[in-house]
């Protein structure tokens, strides 16, 4: 394989079974995390398309998966979101989902299951 197929693939493999935290110092807007510190999770999955069921899957896993979590960040001044992406599916549009948000972001971390 050539690196103009891997790159675009792993990035999508990383995406789609990672998540990208990014953190605001400033806090959320909405009235729920009472000047607690937010940290975005974001899933990039395909929620529209031929493959939404299977994204909507991968969404509901990582939502369970931050309710499990919510009261031990909670404890430490956190408060965890869900920020969900539409990738449709389509590898070039979850390398520009991906690059629009690292380039939004100021802190981030990825973390994948292998």
């Amino acid at each position: 394989m050539n690196l103009k197929r891997i790159l675009p693939l792993f990035a999508i493999i990383a995406l789609v079974f990672g998540v990208i935290s990014g953190c605001s110092s400033k806090g959320s807007s909405s009235g729920s995390s009472k000047g607690k510190t937010v940290i975005k999770i974001a899933t990039q999955s395909p929620l529209s398309g031929s493959s939404a069921t299977l994204g909507e899957a991968i969404k509901l896993g990582a939502q369970l998966a931050i309710k499990d979590q919510e009261a031990k960040f909670a404890k430490k001044g956190f408060d965890l979101q869900l920020v969900p992406y539409d990738d449709q599916a389509d590898p070039k549009k979850g390398v520009s989902n991906a690059h629009n948000q690292l380039v939004r972001m100021n802190k981030f971390s990825v973390s994948s299951a292998t």
